[in-house]
């Protein structure tokens, strides 16, 4: 589990004048659920994910950390390297691994018979399958995912959308994802947390209790809608800031 007991950010804007990103995050992630961070462009979504794995330090607050492996974050542009094979990009920095857990993690994110394509760096949906195999690899039980299907087509986020429910059902991986996306967030959520911005606070929590298909038809019973409209009922409460605008529903 990881806790967060009053965190918040500031920054120094390129005028020189002091920002409050985000205040008073208190709210906690479990290992076994996929919690989503919905919220519009610009309430501090990603400095968030950032500070929780360390990349980033918060400017006041504290984490509490109750995990017995690494957190790994994948950004918004899931990296690989060119010049290198799928396979040499999963295992890239690893001084060691074993070949059974290698060969586990490209079946599960659909890489297997891939092991020697280079891929093609335009081709966000495979770049993202490679950074959740590579990591699955370094046993990470706790994922940090921003947006990172904002620029993908239909067909990818649908099937990514199944691999990360999938990886999270049979691996026992716990997700933190952000995005700014409605109806993803609340397909792919155990926990929804609602977040406004100017400044970034958490405005409700939500279970999401109602029942999911393996597919996208979920999103067209009439639980899905009723609990859609409940989000966007959240959002329109605070219309001033006109945070809808700046969201998919």
């Amino acid at each position: 589990m990881i806790e967060l007991i009053n965190l918040g950010k500031t920054y120094i804007d390129e005028q020189g004048f002091r920002k409050v990103l985000f205040k008073g995050l208190n709210c906690e992630f479990k290992s076994d659920k996929i919690t989503s961070v919905l919220a519009p462009i610009g309430a501090g979504k990603s400095s968030l994910l950032k500070i929780l794995c360390g990349l980033e330090e918060p400017s006041e607050g504290e984490i509490r950390y109750e995990l017995a492996t690494p957190l790994i974050y994948i950004p918004a542009a899931p990296s690989s390297y060119p010049w290198l094979n799928v396979k040499e990009n999963i295992l890239f920095g690893l001084k060691r691994h074993d070949e059974q857990d290698f060969l586990k993690a490209l079946k599960i994110t659909g890489l297997d018979g891939y092991e020697n394509h280079v891929p093609y760096n335009n081709s966000l949906g495979f770049r993202f399958r490679i950074s959740l195999a590579r990591a699955l690899i370094r046993k990470s039980k706790f994922l940090l995912i921003d947006e990172p299907f904002i620029k993908m087509d239909y067909r990818s986020k649908a099937e990514l959308y199944s691999l990360l429910r999938k990886i999270n059902k049979e691996l026992n991986v716990g997700m933190v994802i952000t995005t700014s996306n409605i109806t993803e967030a609340i397909y792919l959520s155990d926990v929804l947390l609602l977040m406004k911005r100017n400044p970034g606070e958490i405005i409700k929590k939500i279970d999401v209790a109602i029942s999911k298909e393996e597919n996208l038809d979920t999103i067209k019973t009439g639980e899905f809608e009723e609990l859609r409209k409940i989000v966007i009922t959240e959002f329109k409460k605070l219309d001033a800031d006109n945070l809808l605008a700046n969201m998919l529903v």
